[in-house]
């Protein structure tokens, strides 16, 4: 699995209307923010404070409080607002107590405008006043820089033929060594490499730190494992972008020390080095994409009778079966991030009420609307109809796969490809599929759509197979095409049993990055981040009453119910759907209509039409180089026995006749063979 994706979160509070706990003066509020684990028990954890405003009872804070947002946790979060009577104390008790606030990180971040406005909740005090929270993503992590360099008159290591160079990235760490950041493919056999061009995100290059001091080292690569230096230089970000178009002497100190007239071991041209801003998940979530969740449960008879204990769809009173607690640990974290909270639920491998087979009916009987509100509504969808439907066979996988992908195709044909809607399909099975070659059709045909499908295998089945279709190894291939794309996820339950937040964590680590893919792909800028100020307040009460309104409204589809089912509330083919989805979904009427040749996608929406974000480039002439150290000021300015001035003088220039009068080469605990990062 690909490393987590995770974004750096600035939190700015302000505050409206609040009590005044002063007798002679108004209250001295500050903000102590809280986080807790997922679960009902856990205790709340100080994260932040800001800072305290005198006499005011309508603040707004300057400082911010700093989180990392992780996509695939449920980041419980308390904003509890004091007037401060000893300002050094954090302690709680030590304060007047104004009012607070509970929600998740999640909530704020898929906001209309990345921010949220609500009342502030005191048992003493009603009308405790409002409080808004606005998120913002530390933006300096989101660019990549664009490399490409030419190396021109290398030494030659080998004794019978030509180096076969390469070059490795290591930046400075706060003890002063250098940590491997990057290593580039080698070139056979030449003394004038040009590097293929690279992609680096800034995080992995230098943190973010652009004037932190890089090695950048040519090695000529031998088989063994054993490069050896040709060699190299030290500069910042920054430097590189003020070099670019320039060459560069490289430097090997050994040699150096050894031969009076050294002047260099090659030269390096920057042909290319800039920086260039790569939208992040939370900026197409500001821009207004939501994502949708569709749920597809195994009713095959493996399962076992669900009126024995042993059944792993069993309802047990005192706690949920495993397909409940992986509903709503998947489904409670992305929840929020659906603007109107409408599930499709679907069921296979099921006997219906009239004694037909279907891999694809809807859970609530009604095959012209299948969703239903919220995470409550599945699990409401799914104990209604386990005790209406006979668990049968096989285990087919393609039919809803198919319908899904059919359904947003629909959408697409009816709105084009604008970046505003993702779907994830979120399957539960406790066995192996029978209709692997179909499946594995369906995923490939389905790779390029806004679509991820996360797989839980629930029970003791053999899943070997299912690890196939994650494609994290071997791309999938149908027909003799390959998967656009990874957009599959497979989990055992049997691995998270008892810890949910775990479980939703591996299954949905993968689907920020599968997002971004998807619209990088399609060349989907997001859409301006929406506006978000006050709310204009007329009374105390106007707000909490619009939020009363929107948390009490219904769905389409009644959380309960006698569904009815039959062959009628089937999906009939893999391309046939019932009609009308509720809401952002009432687009796909008449599905049942689209034959083969009817459901490709419309071209994508304009660039100029989507108002989207251009890429932010700085340009080498925008960069100023640097002459100071890197790493906050812990780190040496040049890396020992490297040279990195302001601007590289010319290669005649005979600064570089002084090399053998550099510091000791490596020094600093720098191995000198580089041996240590075997394997990297």
């Amino acid at each position: 699995m690909a490393n987590v994706p995770h974004s750096n979160i600035e939190l700015r509070i302000s505050c409206r209307h609040l009590i005044d706990a002063d007798i002679l003066s108004k209250s001295d509020p500050a903000v102590f923010v809280y986080t807790a684990a997922p679960g009902r028990n856990t205790q709340w954890r100080l994260v932040g404070t800001t800072e305290t405003i005198q006499n005011n009872l309508n603040p707004t804070f300057t400082k911010p409080i700093k989180m990392t947002y992780y996509f695939e946790e449920e980041q419980r979060l308390r904003f509890a607002v004091y007037d401060i009577d000893k300002p050094n104390s954090q302690n709680p008790e030590d304060h007047d107590f104004l009012g607070s606030y509970e929600t998740t990180l999640a909530a704020i971040v898929s906001a209309s405008g990345q921010s949220i406005q609500k009342p502030l909740q005191n048992q003493s005090h009603p009308k405790a006043g409002y409080i808004k929270i606005a998120a913002e993503e530390q933006t300096d992590l989101k660019h990549v820089v664009k490399m490409c360099f030419h190396g021109s008159k290398l030494d030659k290591k080998d004794l019978f033929g030509k180096s076969d160079p390469l070059y490795v990235i290591s930046r400075s760490q706060e003890d002063g060594t250098y940590l491997p950041v990057f290593r580039s493919p080698h070139q056979l056999k030449t003394l004038n490499p040009t590097f293929d061009p690279v992609v680096i995100p800034i995080a992995q290059l230098c943190n973010g730190d652009r004037d932190r001091q890089l090695l950048w080292e040519i090695y000529d690569w031998n088989k063994s494992g054993t490069d050896e230096l040709i060699g190299g230089f030290s500069a910042s970000v920054n430097e590189m972008i003020s070099w670019q178009g320039r060459e560069i002497p490289l430097i090997n100190r050994a040699k150096a020390a050894k031969k009076k007239n050294y002047t260099n071991s090659g030269l390096l041209r920057i042909l290319q080095f800039y920086l260039e801003e790569v939208p992040s998940f939370l900026d197409y979530l500001a821009g207004g994409t939501s994502l949708a969740l569709a749920c597809a449960i195994d009713f095959t008879g493996s399962n076992g009778a669900p009126n024995l204990p042993s059944s792993l769809h069993y309802r047990n009173p005192t706690r949920p079966n495993h397909y409940q607690e992986a509903i709503q640990a998947v489904g409670t974290i992305l929840e929020p991030y659906d603007a109107d909270c409408q599930f499709p639920v679907y069921g296979f491998g099921a006997k219906l009420s009239d004694g037909s087979i279907s891999h694809c009916f809807a859970l609530n009987g009604n095959v012209e609307n299948p969703h239903v509100h919220g995470v409550d509504g599945v699990l409401a969808a799914y104990e209604s109809a386990i005790s209406q439907i006979t668990l049968w066979g096989p285990t087919n996988f393609s039919p809803i796969i198919n319908q899904v992908a059919a359904q947003i195709r629909a959408e697409e044909a009816e709105m084009g490809c604008s970046g505003l809607n993702y779907t994830v399909l979120l399957m539960i099975t406790d066995g192996v599929i029978t209709d692997m070659d179909a499946t594995v059709r369906a995923i490939v045909d389905a790779s390029q759509l806004p679509l991820s499908i996360v797989i839980v295998g629930v029970g003791n089945a053999d899943f070997t197979s299912m690890r196939v279709l994650d494609g994290d190894d071997e791309p999938l291939v149908a027909n003799g095409r390959k998967c656009e794309r990874d957009i599959v996820q497979f989990v055992p339950f049997a691995s998270f049993a008892g810890s949910p937040h775990l479980l939703a964590k591996e299954v949905l680590a993968e689907i920020p990055d599968q997002l971004v893919g998807f619209m990088r792909k399609k060349g989907i800028k997001p859409r301006l981040r929406r506006a978000h100020s006050w709310t204009s307040i007329n009374s105390q009460d106007s707000l909490a009453s619009r939020s009363a309104s929107v948390l009490n409204r219904g769905g389409a589809t009644p959380l309960g119910g006698s569904a009815n089912f039959s062959s009628e509330s089937a999906l009939s083919s893999p391309t046939g759907a019932g009609g009308g989805w509720p809401g952002r979904h009432a687009t796909t009427l008449g599905l049942r209509n689209h034959g083969p040749g009817q459901q490709s996608s419309s071209p994508l929406v304009s660039q100029g039409a989507l108002a989207g974000r251009s890429q932010t480039v700085i340009s080498p002439t925008a960069a100023s180089a640097t002459d100071g150290g890197g790493g906050g000021g812990s780190v040496p300015f040049a890396a020992p026995g490297y040279y990195s001035p302001s601007a590289p003088p010319p290669v005649s220039s005979p600064a570089y006749a002084g090399a053998p009068n550099l510091p000791e080469y490596w020094g600093n605990g720098i191995p000198d063979s580089r041996r240590d990062y075997k394997g990297y």
